[in-house]
């Protein structure tokens, strides 16, 4: 019985000593969720009943796509609607977001930091719960009015909802050209909320221009969650 013991204990000290060698990236499982053609599943289509006018979204034939001459087209005149991921996920401050996209072209008349111009070519949003019924929404932006690196809160922001906005390319960065954009979504929200939480609860991939009726043309090669 003795011996038995023994040959556990030591088991358990292999593991660890194994553990201790290994990569970081073999110690956890990674949490990956994609969006992009041929890659929809558990993504849900959502319109908002009251407006009469949706992005449409369709899966196209593009030689330039880094997505094997393939690309989601959402376009946008005055229109809106998105795409829900709904699941709990992990979520640490190691967690990064990649964009692939084109914007084709793109137009907001109005203030895109106020309710009337709140429309954008891209817009990637991922939500955590905070409280019975509070949330915290960081969310990715391609801008047409402010620089890279630039962020604000949303003008839609709530004591129990509050959205803050995060500039991932802006009007330096011309249109037309595909770019891969990685973003430590983990540090943001972290710049952001303060704390990072273990968890979310939703994603969201989005093009409008509902709000100032303007026009977004945008495609999309993938987007890719990564956790551990």
């Amino acid at each position: 019985m003795q011996g038995m013991k023994w040959s556990r204990a030591r088991l358990r000290l292999a593991a660890l000593a194994l553990l201790a060698v290994l990569p970081a990236s073999w110690s956890a499982a990674e949490t990956v969720v994609e969006f992009g053609p041929g890659q929809l599943d558990g993504w849900r289509l959502e319109t908002f009943p009251k407006l009469t006018v949706h992005t449409d979204y369709a899966e196209v034939d593009d030689p330039s796509s880094p997505a094997a001459g393939r690309a989601i087209e959402a376009r946008s005149e005055g229109g809106v609607a998105g795409y829900v991921y709904e699941s709990d996920l992990p979520f640490a401050l190691d967690a990064e977001v990649v964009l692939s996209y084109q914007v084709v072209a793109a137009r907001n008349p109005a203030d895109e930091r106020a309710k009337a111009g709140d429309d954008f070519p891209l817009r990637f949003y991922l939500t955590a719960k905070t409280g019975l019924f509070s949330y915290e929404t960081l969310v990715l932006v391609h801008s047409l009015q402010s620089p890279a690196g630039s962020h604000w809160a949303n003008p839609y922001s709530q004591r129990l909802a509050q959205f803050e906005m995060h500039a991932i390319a802006g009007p330096e960065d011309e249109l037309g050209e595909w770019r891969e954009i990685v973003v430590p979504v983990g540090l943001r929200w972290r710049e952001r909320f303060g704390s990072v939480p273990d968890e979310l609860v939703a994603l969201g991939v989005m093009v409008d221009s509902d709000n100032a009726g303007g026009m977004m043309h945008t495609r999309i090669a993938s987007i890719r969650y990564s956790s551990r």
